[in-house]
């Protein structure tokens, strides 16, 4: 399976530079304004290497809107692209709040036969409701959950006792088949600290998917 586009930047970089710290453990916080980005924080995971990847949001609960489209949710397609879709999806099934998931390895077959451009980046939002209602008649799936990259940024501090980071920013995006458009989208934000030891680049992208699968699970029961 070919790199994930979503977290390429963070794997490719992470891998160069090190992160340290001390055992494993996950770190749930309270839900407070990241100070860097003015987005709400999620979660903060500290790794098994000892570095740390925080997760944040561009939206909180008071602030999401579509709530009945999103609560009517019973079985979403994933829509694929690497690795990271494939960890979401076991989550969410793992999770016992759908009828179904639609797994990427199922839609992308799909994708094939239908001729569809899988990067959600090559896309205009008009093309992107024409695919996900195709990908719908055929799985019988409600929804389409997927991510469109927004880029990377290093701040490495060389002039700083700070550590540096790597900040991955992307769109989660939820299409709802009942109203025949995207009901929700956010800004996911993955910052991981460049620290003394390598990371594990599946495990950092592993993160990721579960709080985005998370996210999901939080939006389709409020």
């Amino acid at each position: 399976m070919k790199t994930s586009k979503l977290f390429e930047t963070v794997t490719l970089i992470i891998v160069t530079f090190y992160l340290s710290g001390c055992a494993a453990a996950v770190i749930p916080l309270i839900i407070a304004q990241g100070a860097a980005f003015g987005f709400t924080t999620f979660k903060t995971v500290q790794t098994t290497t000892g570095g740390s990847v925080g997760i944040s949001f561009s939206d909180d609960k008071n602030s999401i809107k579509n709530k009945t489209e999103l609560t009517a949710i019973t079985t979403p397609a994933i829509w694929p692209d690497n690795e990271i879709e494939v960890y979401m999806a076991e989550k969410m099934q793992d999770s016992g709040v759908f009828d179904s998931v639609i797994t990427p390895s199922r839609v992308s077959k799909i994708i094939k036969k239908l001729d569809i451009d899988n990067h959600v980046n090559n896309m205009t939002r008009q093309e992107l409701v024409e695919n996900f209602k195709k990908i719908c008649a055929k799985t019988q799936a409600d929804s389409i959950i997927a991510f469109k990259n927004m880029g990377s940024e290093i701040n490495s501090n060389i002039w700083s006792f700070d550590r540096g980071n790597i900040t991955q920013k992307s769109t989660l995006i939820v299409y709802s088949n009942k109203s025949k458009s995207i009901v929700y989208q956010t800004t996911m934000v993955l910052k991981s600290e460049i620290g003394g030891k390598t990371e594990n680049d599946q495990e950092v992208l592993r993160i990721a998917a579960e709080a985005a699968a998370e996210k999901i699970i939080l939006l389709t029961q409020s």
